[in-house]
């Protein structure tokens, strides 16, 4: 909104979370004798991550002038930044559908415990199933139907493809998600017992999305699929059969 750089967001980021930390760990800056709430160095950082998560999809969503002849319909070039601001759709779909599902099972769960009343031993298990494991199983269904793709992938209107343009069969896709950000979410999961394999293979994979030939990801690499614009034609062949570079079919 207002124009500043990256570093300056990040420092903007920090300083305002840690007026909100201190204010915490003071007592509302010594006017209570203990602490008001809890002051935790993980929300230090947590926030400080958000801003620089928020600052960097800024980026990718700032405005671009289009010129006249610029057709909303034509196949666009499949860049890093594109790629990286559907993985951002992806992980944004399943955290938020989780975040409302969870909100949907606590309201419902208060309700009939009643306020006072303590919540029920299944809770936190219930919890887990509808606000983690029922999102992840919607994001790796989404990918078998159609052309492909995950919510993020159609959203910036790209789908994976095989190395002659033709759709892939469903065990690819499912593969190809499961190997991206799918990955990076069962690694991360509910209980966070991995969190640290989850962190290096989404650091992996970002890496891979800029360095990678067409921008294909690690996933794709390992599935031996492409990155391509969903507005291109997919490429068939009356048997099925694969398209060679002469045109004729073997």
């Amino acid at each position: 909104m207002f124009g500043r750089s990256l570093p300056v967001t990040v420092a903007a980021g920090f300083a305002v979370s840690l007026l909100v930390e201190a204010t915490q760990y003071t007592g509302n800056w010594f006017l209570f004798p203990c602490a008001y709430r809890l002051a935790d160095v993980d929300d230090l950082i947590a926030n400080t991550a958000g801003a620089l998560l928020g600052g960097l999809a800024a980026m990718l969503l700032r405005p671009r002038k289009w010129d006249g002849t610029g057709a909303p319909d034509l196949p666009a070039p499949v860049t890093g930044g594109r790629r990286l601001l559907g993985a951002v759709c992806d992980l944004t779909a399943v955290w938020a559908t989780g975040a409302l599902f969870g909100a949907l099972l606590l309201g419902g769960v208060t309700v009939v415990a009643g306020l006072r009343a303590p919540f029920p031993d299944w809770y936190d298990t219930a919890n887990a199933v509808v606000g983690f494991w029922v999102p992840l199983l919607a994001f790796l269904v989404v990918p078998l139907f159609g052309r492909g793709g995950t919510v993020g992938q159609r959203a910036v209107r790209l789908r994976p493809a095989l190395p002659d343009g033709r759709v892939p069969g469903r065990g690819r896709r499912l593969a190809r998600a499961l190997l991206g950000t799918g990955g990076f979410l069962l690694l991360s999961g509910p209980s966070g017992g991995l969190g640290l394999l989850g962190l290096v293979w989404g650091l992996v994979g970002l890496v891979g999305l800029w360095r990678s030939t067409g921008h294909s990801g690690v996933a794709g690499r390992l599935t031996g699929l492409a990155m391509v614009d969903a507005r291109e034609p997919a490429r068939t062949t009356p048997d099925d059969r694969p398209v060679v570079r002469d045109g004729s079919a073997g």
